[in-house]
Formats: C-alpha cells, structure tokens, sequence
C-alpha cells in the first residue's frame, strides 16, 4: 500500500463518525504510545500492574477513540544511532 497511514486515518475517521460521541458535538479520545513493541522483552515480571494502571485509566477517561501516533510514523528501534 502506497500510503498506509492515509488508509489508517479513513478507517479512523469512519469509526468516529459513526459514534455519537458525548451528546455536545464534542469527543474524548486518548493519545498514546506504542507501549507493548517488538523490540520489548515481555512479560516482563511486575509489568501486570503498570499495565492494569494504564489500561483502566484509559478507560476511566471513556474515550471516543485512541490514537497511537507510534503506528502512523512507523517508529522503530533496530538498531543503535
């Protein structure tokens, strides 16, 4: 695909505008890291309770949507600068 990233923002955009967002024309959403990667040993002992930390603060929040700019820009750690 010639430009993945424009694919990912059309899907995007057609999943937000079939919801209703929170009834004032505004949405919530939650930007976020790409977290869990390939280049991360996982598991990871104690790593459960980070991520249950995060996970449900991002539910407390009841985003409309999340976004995790890491997969738009295709950023990736394979070798050293």
């Amino acid at each position: 695909m010639k430009y993945p990233g424009a694919a990912i923002l059309a899907l995007l955009l057609l999943q937000v505008s079939c919801r209703t967002g929170n009834g004032d024309g505004t949405w919530t959403f939650v930007s976020m890291p790409d977290f869990l990667n390939v280049d991360c040993d996982y598991p990871e002992e104690g790593w459960e309770d980070a991520l249950g930390y995060i996970l449900e603060s991002v539910r407390q929040e009841d985003p409309d949507f999340i976004t995790v700019p890491g997969d738009l820009v295709m950023g990736h750690w394979d070798a050293p600068l």
